[in-house]
Formats: C-alpha cells, sequence, structure tokens
C-alpha cells in the first residue's frame, strides 16, 4: 500500500511523496438506463439496449493519500505549489504495484492540504479521474521495452507484432484479444501489388465494414477506436466507407478479410496494432478457452 506512482512520466518520489494508503475500486460503474413502471415489480432495465448488445461504463475514480515532509513551512510550501503543477493536467497513471496497466487520468478535486508539525508535515488527498478501464504499458507495434517488469514466468512471447501480422491476406484471419475487456485496434493494409481500391472487414456474426475507392491508395489504416479510415498523408477516407465497425471480445474471433486494387481481388499485408484492455489488472491472455 505505501509504493507510489508515476503521473506524466515523473514518480512520486520526485517529490518526497510517501504513499499512505489508495481507494481504487476494481469494477467502474455501470451506466444504467431504466424505466420504473408502476405495475411492475422492478424496474425494466435497458442498460444493454444499444448496437453493442452491452453496458457501458462511467469513469473511475481513483483516490490516493500522501504524506510529505519538509524543513519549514516555506519549504512546505514551495514543496506543495510544485506537486500542484505536476499534477495539473491530463496524463498516463501508473502506480507501482501494477505496473504493467496505465490509466489515462486527470485530477478531479480540490487537493486537500493539510500542514502538520509546523508546517514540516502535511497529509494530501488527491482524487483521479480515470477511464473505466486499464490499458497495457506497450502494444503490438512498439513490443516491450527492455526495462519493463514482467515476471519470468509470464507467458508473453518475445515479439508480440508476430501474432498480428499478415504478409499476406485476402480470406480469413483470426484476431486474439489477449485482454479482459474489448478492444478496438487499428488495421493496416498495405498492397502488396501497388494501391488497393476496396477492402472489406467482417466478423462471422455480420458485423463489419467495406471500404471502396477507384483510386488506388497504400497503405489504408482503419482506426476501430475512433471510427476513422485514412491514408498515409492522414486524409480522410471515411466518405467510402461502409458499415460499422466492431468491436471485439476478449479470446477468439474470426475475421472475414477481402482486398481488391484496380486489377480486381488481391492480397495485402495487414498489421493489427492494439494495447489490451482489463477489467482491472495485468492478465496476458486469460481468455484463451
Amino acid at each position: 500500500m505505501k509504493k507510489g506512482f508515476t503521473f506524466k512520466n515523473k514518480h512520486s518520489d520526485c517529490y518526497g511523496i510517501t504513499m499512505q494508503s489508495k481507494s481504487r475500486p476494481i469494477l467502474p460503474e455501470m451506466k444504467t438506463y431504466t424505466y420504473d413502471a408502476p405495475l411492475y415489480d422492478g424496474v425494466y432495465d435497458f442498460s444493454q439496449a444499444n448496437a453493442a448488445n452491452r453496458a457501458f461504463f462511467q469513469n473511475r475514480t481513483i483516490t490516493v493519500i500522501m504524506q510529505i515532509t519538509a524543513s519549514d513551512l516555506a519549504a512546505m510550501e514551495e514543496k506543495v505549489s510544485q506537486i500542484a503543477v505536476w499534477l495539473t493536467g491530463r496524463g498516463v497513471l501508473i502506480f507501482d504495484d501494477m505496473p504493467l496497466v496505465k490509466w489515462r487520468a486527470c485530477v478531479r478535486n480540490m487537493i486537500d492540504f493539510v500542514p502538520e508539525r509546523s508546517g514540516t508535515k502535511a497529509v494530501l488527498s488527491v482524487t483521479f479521474d480515470t477511464e473505466p478501464f486499464s490499458e497495457c504499458v506497450f502494444d503490438t507495434e512498439t513490443g516491450i521495452e527492455l526495462d519493463t517488469p514482467i515476471e519470468l514466468d509470464t507467458e508473453i512471447p518475445l515479439n508480440i507484432s508476430y501474432g498480428y501480422t499478415y504478409e499476406n491476406v485476402n480470406d480469413m484471419i483470426g484476431f486474439f484479444n489477449v485482454g479482459t475487456w474489448t478492444a478496438r485496434p487499428v488495421f493496416k493494409f498495405t498492397g502488396t501489388n501497388g494501391g488497393l481500391t476496396k477492402i472489406g472487414i467482417y466478423t462471422t456474426s455480420g458485423e463489419g465494414l467495406v471500404y471502396e475507392c477507384y483510386t488506388p491508395k497504400s497503405p489504408i489504416i482503419f482506426n476501430f477506436e475512433n471510427q476513422t479510415v485514412k491514408d498515409a498523408a492522414g486524409n480522410n477516407l471515411s466518405a467510402y466507407t461502409q458499415g460499422d465497425f466492431p468491436e471485439f471480445k476478449p479470446g477468439l474471433t474470426y475475421i472475414s478479410l477481402s482486398c481488391a486494387n484496380d486489377s480486381g481481388e488481391c492480397e495485402a499485408a495487414l498489421e493489427i496494432i492494439y494495447a489490451p484492455k482489463y477489467i482491472y489488472n495485468f492478465e496476458w491472455g486469460r481468455n484463451n478457452d
């Protein structure tokens, strides 16, 4: 409980902070949509009555209690001012006891500052507003950095991009989401023989989308999180796209892919870029059955 945290690439040790406690809920609050009918026991729950057929969640609130010390009141005021600057704005939050996941967060409340012992000690209460789910500190594109604190018995391949890179696709592939929450990755298609004019992406349940443009382009980048389609220069190609961007549940999802250029059907290279998301802490490939 006394371990620290990193926020905006700076560790709490830089400010002489000692962690006293933290409140970190293991689940975010679900968004609820209910109707209370007068002649019905209970309520009608429409929380999952949406196009995704699942519930959605509120941001998570994480509170930390910190202690700082200084030689006198003037030094304490200076240190508190530095901490206030550090905690201003949005950034990435990583706890020492959960080093493989990050939270996109900002401080949501006024920081309570209670000086003690003639100003040589103070206790700060800070509440972070974070996204509902944590995210892996590495992704399939950048891979694992050498100083990443991974336990030796963790079953993570050294080259994690291997299972998400395809040299030639124009058929069915299997996308394995190793997180414990849904994934919305980036699909980057590169023509192996010139530009592409058509790409189809469909799951076995029928969800998906198709891109079609008479002008050959390569690469073509589908961002499922932002629901955009762009070329290498960043030009928006969404006007040439029809359908819906599916999200992928934890575990294995089979995806049907089709590619074409101005000569007809063709193969293309595909790179899938994503960072697994987690309901709470890092669990590599728990959903493998």
